[in-house]
């Protein structure tokens, strides 16, 4: 299952007071998160994922992603425990000019999906599936 979530952070946001939002999730596992950082921001700009107080994005580190003209992917395989689970985006501009926009792209799997195409995996490598 595929959920979007566009963030546009204006400008003069530091990141010692990012602009906040949350998305809703399904319960299941959060198999990849994919952020188009586009071009133009050239590292002005910075985001990160947390449950909670938890940053599952970048995976544990008390900073913010950054880039320019860039798609960062990641396979967290975090589990996602509540229908719904709410995940909160965090984003900073340090441009002091102008508004920057995110794109996020959350694929939240399953738990039964993930253990048949285990399953389909291993039976592949024994040989006794095709």
């Amino acid at each position: 299952m595929l959920r979007f979530l566009k963030v546009c952070v204006p400008a003069n946001t530091p990141c010692t007071s990012p602009q906040t939002e949350t998305i809703e999730l399904p319960q299941g596992v959060l198999s990849k998160v994919m952020i188009l950082i586009p071009q133009g921001h050239m590292g002005y700009t910075g985001i990160r994922i947390k449950y909670g107080l938890e940053i599952i994005l970048p995976y544990r580190q008390d900073t913010f992603l950054r880039g320019n003209g860039i798609v960062v992917t990641d396979e967290t395989n975090f589990p996602l425990q509540y229908d719904p689970t709410t995940l909160t985006v965090e984003a900073c501009n340090e441009d002091e000019l102008y508004e920057h926009c995110f794109y996020l792209y959350f694929i939240v799997k399953k738990e039964e999906e993930i253990m048949q195409n285990i399953l389909i995996y291993f039976l592949r490598k024994l040989r006794l599936w095709r």
